[in-house]
């Protein structure tokens, strides 16, 4: 159980964050790619629109946690998607990027959702794959490989 100071903190401070992580992606964005070249969006384009959507939601949060009523406790069932995008981060640097969401998914749909083997892969393996299509062959974005990928030879 935790006071109602320490949950108070938590309520403004992980909208804060949050906004100072998409402000920070934003400017990392913008120093190293282009924004718009020749009226085409570049690269920096989708990062920073993304940046600019969470950063307006974060301020949302954090404004609807002023008038929130604090809560007295905290559960991790709260933190799971955080721990599903912090899994997908750390994966991704090993396995590559859609390896890390087909895995992150499997893991989610089996152990949390507690679906079948026939559905969690129905789900998660066309999505990975639509995932693909959208962003490596249609916009083509490449994406890195991860060590492993590195390692075989991707």
């Amino acid at each position: 159980m935790q006071r109602n100071g320490d949950r108070l903190k938590l309520e403004f401070l992980l909208p804060l964050c949050v906004f100072a992580i998409a402000l920070l992606f934003m400017v990392v964005s913008l120093k190293n790619y282009v924004f718009i070249k020749k009226s085409i969006p570049g690269d920096a384009f989708f990062p920073v629109v993304m940046s600019v959507f969470v950063m307006i939601f974060s301020g949302i949060s954090f404004v609807k946690a002023l008038g929130k009523p604090i809560k007295k406790d905290i559960h991790l069932e709260e933190f799971y998607p955080l721990l599903a995008v912090v899994a997908i981060c750390a994966a991704r640097l090993v396995i590559g990027f859609f390896p890390a969401i087909l895995v992150v998914l499997i893991l989610w749909f089996k152990l949390i959702e507690r679906f079948s083997w026939k559905r969690t892969l129905a789900i998660s393996v066309p999505f990975t794959a639509v995932m693909y299509l959208i962003f490596v062959v249609w916009i083509d974005i490449q994406f890195r490989s991860g060590l492993l990928g590195r390692l075989l030879g991707f």
